[in-house]
């Protein structure tokens, strides 16, 4: 199939599209301009003007995006990085053993922080827990204890008062029966005899009274123990 030519329209290239032609001297001879800047943005794809600046960076600043301006000094600088780089890159194999085992310390060194907090966390439940059932065991045994002190004073009170109530009642006998004594001896018992007897009767009465105290005062102390 063929296309008709358009004999109106010239093939030739024009100054907008392909650059400048000029003539020198009534010559031919032309100079062609390139927009850098389009074919840049042709070749390198989107997002890839960073990586080449940082490339550009990491070999002493020299642009590798535009040769024309590139000097010696520039190039002989990107060798020897570059040869510094070649040096790196045979030092690589000999650190990523230690770069290993450095990452697997750490590793380790993170499971044992864990297991250890776990573990103490565990235990101080633990602590916890028996520390709070202690004092509670505490409180329990000072209510308790409150509690008894209570019936004791209690207890302790109506003895004190029984005891005072038996003083008082044998008291009042003890001197019945020594005005009875006298009375007696007043009634015709010849003075030595009766001063005799009635001292003898005066030793008893209080012997005995002091027996019935010892005896009721040892009761009211230590009865309230043996009652059922």
């Amino acid at each position: 199939m063929a296309f008709k030519r358009d004999s109106k329209k010239s093939t030739a290239i024009t100054p907008v599209s392909r650059g400048a032609l000029t003539k020198n001297n009534g010559g031919t001879a032309g100079q062609f301009q390139i927009n850098r800047d389009s074919l840049v943005a042709q070749v390198v794809p989107p997002g890839g003007m960073q990586m080449m600046n940082e490339i550009s960076q990491g070999l002493g600043g020299i642009d590798i995006l535009n040769p024309q301006g590139w000097t010696k000094e520039q190039v002989i600088q990107a060798n020897k990085m570059a040869q510094d780089l070649d040096e790196k890159m045979m030092m690589m194999p000999e650190l990523m053993p230690a770069v290993m085992k450095f990452l697997q310390f750490q590793v380790a060194q993170a499971e044992f922080q864990a297991e250890v907090m776990t573990e103490a966390f565990k235990a101080k439940y633990k602590i916890d827990k028996a520390q709070a059932k202690a004092f509670v065991a505490y409180f329990a045994y000072m209510r308790k204890a409150s509690q008894l002190e209570k019936r004791i004073a209690a207890t302790q009170k109506h003895i004190d008062a029984a005891y005072a109530h038996f003083e008082t009642v044998q008291d009042a006998r003890s001197n019945a029966i020594l005005a009875g004594l006298n009375q007696q001896a007043r009634l015709g018992v010849s003075a030595v005899e009766s001063q005799a007897e009635l001292a003898s009767k005066r030793r008893d009465a209080k012997a005995e009274n002091a027996q019935r105290r010892r005896q009721l005062r040892s009761e009211l102390r230590t009865g309230h123990l043996t009652a059922n």
